[in-house]
């Protein structure tokens, strides 16, 4: 025979369900700083927020269920590392770009100084460049390997390098900023844009280089930069053609 109740027994919990988003929100809240690896991960942290936002509104429909702290946990931990992950990659992003505008600058540089010899070692694997401080040592370099003077012998024959020896400081060259970076085997790619301005009052004419420039991301020499490709007479793409 069952125990009849009496007046004043304990009476069985009412069962309260916990919410499965509020579950969800507060494991991908825990796995959320994957996203400070890769963009694409962003994702898990804005999932933790999405769904912790709908659990709190659950929660707060249906008073019987539980999980209004995890719920908040998951959407204030991933809420902030979006926040971490995209200030993160905007920094990032900017340290770049002002990398790319130093190396770009120090090429027109070594051409306004009538050096093409130490404009050509930045087209180099940083592995073989030689140190760009001494002359005579960057001078000793391309006498010591014929296949790479016979390189800088072509090199000043190209048409954009012969513009801006001629050109020399009466060249006024301004940084426009890199119009996108993107991976590259074991490099990263970016590709900076440069103004050059040159002549005299309403007699000035600017003209556009574009540049291909590849930094190594792996080995002994990361972080290290080098010019692929250096593209005069380009036309940027947001340029209107009444500007």
């Amino acid at each position: 025979m069952r125990p009849a109740l009496t007046e004043g027994a304990d009476l069985p919990p009412e069962y309260r369900s916990v919410s499965i988003a509020a579950v969800v929100s507060t494991i991908l809240a825990l796995i959320s700083p994957a996203a400070l690896l890769h963009p694409a991960l962003w994702l898990i942290p804005a999932l933790a927020v999405l769904l912790g936002a709908v659990a709190w509104l659950g929660i707060k429909r249906s008073p019987g269920r539980v999980g209004r702290t995890a719920a908040v946990f998951g959407c204030v931990v991933g809420a902030f590392v979006v926040s971490a992950a995209v200030a993160e990659r905007t920094v990032y992003r900017h340290c770049l770009a002002a990398e790319c505008g130093q190396f770009g600058r120090q090429w027109f540089a070594y051409l306004a100084d009538q050096s093409p010899h130490k404009a050509h070692a930045l087209t180099l694997a940083p592995q073989y460049r030689p140190g760009l401080v001494r002359d005579e040592v960057v001078w000793e370099f391309y006498r010591a390997g014929p296949q790479w003077r016979r390189e800088l012998d072509a090199y000043v024959k190209d048409r954009l390098v012969r513009a801006l020896l001629a050109l020399g400081r009466d060249a006024e060259v301004r940084y426009l900023g890199c119009e996108g970076f993107g991976p590259s085997g074991d490099h990263l790619a970016a590709y900076p844009l440069f103004a050059v301005t040159f002549g005299e009052g309403d007699r000035k004419k600017t003209f556009f280089v574009r540049m291909t420039l590849e930094k190594q991301t792996h080995g002994p020499q990361k972080g290290a930069w080098r010019l692929l490709r250096a593209e005069g007479g380009v036309r940027p793409a947001d340029w209107a053609d009444d500007a």
